[in-house]
């Protein structure tokens, strides 16, 4: 197979457009024919990240719709797609959302190869994270190159499939961490905790999540931070949950360095995100993961997140915990804020001067 020279891009929500930026810039600084395309399966937060990180994107499949299924977006998604792909030699879609699977199946129809940014993650229960864990495991089944994070992620895909073009880059994230030269500071050092929540799994819980939060609230006399995502129906449960506690303040979605000045600057991180997990790491932050599993052990192991489950004693146990520690020293656990050149090096040449990620 002859090496790409034209690629479309493809993503739809806030942490997509956060890691692909790095690689759309790598891949047009080494003069590629890109095309960037936003099926916006979350308009307001993908667009209010592609601003934060300087993504330009050229097309939007505008399939938003509030109450939208899973099956709409993977559908409207394969739909909008194939007019984008005449005179493209390969797709480049990141991570585990619907609009993915859906990329990486459009190309797999034209017969466009695909390259999976952040291939390899499991947590091997396919209902958790949903619909994440069989996305991420369908997108690595159609796709050509396998760009991993970590060894342990490279290990998974070769696992499964046996897959001989898998390489350890590093997380992309990490470059745009690296990126930002200055985290703004919203609230005073070590004051509060940075709370988010917003997976699937989690919406008939959420009484759990709100409950534990408030328990550490109060035990801690430290105040919340809770930073909303975009779907509006959750936001109103978790407001009605904690309407009357004192301690809880929420905020709407932010700009991406805004965010990660609250991620620095905060005493504790509450959250059910896999890519809040990285982000603590790369800014040496404790997290708590108010989840039942994680694909980011790596996090776990070097001593940044504890899984908790969800469960609200678990939970306030854990971050109650956390707080008594001193906070950790940033790892890099998950990359040295080089994936996206070794990704776009690979692309456009079949190596990488840099070589594979080790850390």
């Amino acid at each position: 197979m002859s090496l790409p020279t034209t690629f479309l891009v493809v993503f739809g929500t806030r942490p997509s457009a956060i890691k692909l930026a790095p690689v759309v810039k790598a891949l047009k600084e080494r003069k590629a024919d890109v095309k960037v395309v936003c099926t916006d399966q979350h308009t307001f937060l993908a667009t209010q990240a592609c601003e934060s990180v300087g993504l330009t994107v050229d097309e939007h499949l505008n399939i938003f719709n509030e109450g939208q299924t899973l099956s709409e977006i993977v559908a409207l998604t394969l739909l909008g797609l194939p007019k984008f792909l005449d005179h493209r030699d390969a797709v480049v879609t990141v991570g585990d959302t619907s609009s993915a699977v859906g990329a990486a199946l459009a190309g797999f129809h034209a017969q466009v190869p695909v390259a999976h940014v952040e291939a390899g993650l499991r947590s091997y229960d396919r209902d958790d994270p949903f619909p994440e864990e069989a996305n991420r495991v369908i997108v690595d089944a159609l796709s050509t190159w396998h760009f991993a994070p970590t060894a342990t992620a490279a290990e998974n895909i070769g696992d499964e499939m046996h897959a001989g073009n898998v390489r350890v880059v590093g997380n992309t994230v990490i470059d745009a961490v690296r990126s930002v030269p200055d985290c703004d500071r919203i609230m005073p050092e070590g004051e509060y905790i940075l709370v988010t929540a917003h997976r699937r799994e989690n919406w008939p819980r959420m009484d759990v999540l709100c409950g534990a939060v408030a328990d550490v609230a109060k035990q801690s006399g430290l105040r919340v931070a809770w930073v909303h995502h975009g779907n509006p129906s959750l936001r109103r449960r978790i407001e009605f949950l904690l309407h009357d506690d004192q301690h809880v303040f929420f905020m709407p979605p932010m700009p991406y360095h805004k965010f990660l000045g609250l991620v620095r600057h905060s005493a504790l991180v509450m959250s059910d995100s896999g890519g809040v997990q990285e982000e603590c790491a790369a800014l040496g932050r404790h997290c708590v993961v108010m989840r039942d599993t994680t694909e980011r052990g790596e996090a776990i192991a070097a001593g940044i997140a504890v899984l908790a489950g969800v469960d609200r004693d678990r939970i306030a146990k854990a971050a109650m915990g956390r707080l008594a520690m001193e906070q950790p020293k940033p790892s890099d656990c998950f990359g040295d804020g080089r994936a996206a050149e070794r990704i776009a090096d690979i692309l456009t040449t079949g190596h990488t001067p840099l070589g594979d990620w080790l850390p």
